[in-house]
C-alpha cells in the first residue's frame, strides 16, 4: 500500500506507465503519472487497529445524545462576572504626593 505525501491518496501500487522522477534510496519516491499528476509515494503499513473500524452510531442516536447534552448545558447556572473594585486610597495631604500621583488623582475625579 502506498500513500501520496502531496494529496493523501492511497494506491495499491505504482502504475506501469508512471515515470519515476527521483532516483535515490529515499523513503519517499516522486512519480509523474500518465495523466500528468505528480505523486510523492511512500509505503504505509496498516495496523490491525486501523483496519477494523468501530461501528458508527446511527444518526438518530447521535442527534438524541446531542439534544440531551444541550438540555443539560441549558440547565446549568450562568456564571456571574466578578466585579473587581479598586480600593480607594485616602490621601489627605496633597503635598506628600508626587506630581504623577496628583495628576492621576485629578484625572480620576473628573
Amino acid at each position: 500500500m502506498l500513500k501520496c505525501a502531496i494529496c493523501g491518496r492511497e494506491f495499491d501500487g505504482v502504475p506501469d506507465d508512471a515515470v519515476r522522477l527521483t532516483h535515490n534510496a529515499a523513503r519517499t519516491n516522486v512519480y509523474r503519472f500518465s495523466d500528468g499528476a505528480i505523486h510523492s509515494l511512500r509505503k504505509i503499513r496498516r495496523s490491525k487497529s486501523e483496519s477494523v473500524l468501530p461501528p458508527l452510531e446511527s444518526p438518530r442516536e447521535a442527534t438524541e445524545l446531542l439534544q440531551s447534552v444541550v438540555e443539560v448545558l441549558a440547565e446549568l447556572p450562568k456564571p456571574q462576572p466578578e466585579m473587581k473594585s479598586e480600593p480607594e486610597i485616602e490621601i489627605e495631604d496633597e503635598s506628600s504626593m508626587t506630581s504623577m500621583e496628583l495628576a492621576f488623582r485629578r484625572q480620576r475625579n473628573n
